[in-house]
């Protein structure tokens, strides 16, 4: 009852603000996003022991996202920045040498997996039309994970992943393969009438895929730190990063996809 209450209660706003809401307000929304993504991410990490500077990765983490808005540098750059960054930080710290480069590598992961990747949201909703395009990859990922949710309960027995997430399933995968498709077919007709059919079936297919790969890298994720769940924000459903995992990783191709291929192409007006 609690996942249905909190996702009645969060899914009105979100369709509000993704398609009225001005790119500041997204920006500052994803800001907040990211931000506590960050907290979860990093003291999960620090329940296990592991070394790395939760201040300096989430500094450079809600910073992220408003270089990438304000195209203050390419994004190869802001990566080599960010590296170069962290081993400063370590070079003046007073930890030994070989703690120094784990925090810094395992605050690096953090804001390339939240921050970096999360920002592609974003982006995307700064593209003409973004909105719908942000609205698909919703519409795709999530009826792709509770289609997958359905088939793998009923029908699960084959385990897709035992050491990394017992409770899912190669007959859940494909349920949730079918699911996002559907989604894809939707979003043709309601979203994205510029692509053609073939485009956003394959762009689902894509997606569904990528969307599964970023639940099991979460569902690793936790299961190294051993936690359940990455947070207690969402009643019923856990914290940020464990309603965004689908995302980390299908919006950026999302994101990708249009920049690399659609507008060289003249796809999509």
């Amino acid at each position: 009852m609690k996942r249905i209450v909190s996702a009645l209660c969060i899914l009105p706003l979100l369709a509000i603000l993704v398609r009225y809401g001005p790119p500041f307000l997204f920006g500052l929304i994803m800001t907040g996003v990211i931000g506590l993504g960050l907290l979860e991410f990093f003291r999960m990490l620090g329940g296990k022991g592991l070394p790395h500077w939760e201040w300096l990765g989430v500094l450079v983490g809600v910073l992220l996202p408003w270089a990438l808005y304000w195209e203050v540098l390419p994004g190869q750059a802001l990566v080599a920045a960010m590296v170069a960054l962290m081993f400063l930080v370590g070079l003046f710290s007073r930890q030994e040498l070989m703690l120094s480069l784990q925090s810094a590598a395992y605050t690096l992961l953090g804001v390339l997996y939240v921050s970096w990747l999360l920002s592609h949201v974003l982006l995307l909703r700064l593209l003409a039309h973004g909105q719908f395009y942000v609205f698909f990859v919703f519409l795709v990922v999530w009826l792709g994970d509770a289609a997958a949710l359905y088939v793998g309960s009923l029908f699960g027995h084959h385990k897709l992943a035992s050491a990394i997430s017992p409770g899912k399933t190669i007959e859940g995968a494909i349920g949730g393969l079918f699911g996002s498709l559907g989604g894809a077919l939707l979003g043709h007709f309601w979203l994205v009438p510029e692509f053609s059919l073939g485009q956003c079936l394959f762009l689902g297919g894509i997606l569904a895929v990528l969307g599964q790969v970023g639940d099991l890298s979460e569902s690793l994720l936790k299961r190294s730190t051993g936690v359940k769940d990455s947070g207690q924000l969402i009643p019923g459903h856990g914290g940020i990063l464990d309603k965004v995992d689908g995302m980390l990783f299908s919006t950026p191709a999302m994101y990708y996809y249009y920049t690399l291929y659609v507008t060289r192409h003249g796809l999509a007006s």
